[in-house]
């Protein structure tokens, strides 16, 4: 008797995201992407990319559903050409880049009053080579807002974070960061015209 046994293994996914697309008929593939990023966030599995195209993508957008993995992380990057409005990390190993967020709707859609939130159940985040263009929206404060311990001293916040490359411009804000958590790191960002 013979037992063949068959090992199923799951391919990392490529997961597109356009202007030219739709959720509703769309699969994700090249030739026919997704329309919203945040649908690409739905789908998005540890190991997937969600590469997003050119255009800007208003609203919040909440990686809250899936996490990725220490050799898997998810990966959601603009390719240098997208624009969306403010995003929240609310899963472990998840990693955002090449996007410009412009806190477009922000105040008005996102509770957290940010361009990007870091949840308690975020951790081991890569975020990196993105631009936070602000236009001095005076609403947008903190740019980057962490959700604090849930019990201090002795709660959970985000931790394990790297934060690196990323360009702030134009920050009308009382504070550009307000981090928690434990072995976060910040290295090369730069910031240019902010007023305070």
């Amino acid at each position: 008797l013979t037992i063949l046994l068959l090992s199923l293994t799951t391919q990392a996914a490529t997961i597109y995201v356009a202007k030219t697309g739709n959720d509703g008929t769309g699969n994700g593939t090249f030739g026919n992407p997704y329309l919203t990023v945040q649908k690409g966030v739905d789908i998005a599995r540890a190991g997937d990319t969600v590469l997003v195209g050119a255009g800007t993508f208003d609203g919040l957008v909440r990686a809250a559903d899936w996490a990725g993995s220490a050799g898997s992380l998810i990966t959601f990057d603009g390719q240098g050409v997208a624009t969306i409005g403010s995003f929240t990390l609310e899963m472990p190993y998840l990693r955002l880049i090449n996007f410009t967020l412009s806190g477009a709707l922000t105040y008005a859609t996102n509770l957290f009053g940010c361009s990007v939130y870091v949840s308690q159940g975020a951790s081991y985040c890569v975020v990196s080579n993105n631009t936070f263009n602000c236009n001095y929206n005076y609403k947008i404060s903190p740019v980057i807002k962490w959700n604090g311990p849930d019990a201090a001293p002795f709660g959970t916040a985000g931790s394990h974070h790297l934060w690196v490359s990323n360009t702030f411009n134009e920050i009308r804000a009382e504070m550009v960061f307000r981090m928690f958590g434990d072995f976060n790191v910040l290295y090369g960002n730069r910031m240019f015209n902010s007023d305070q």
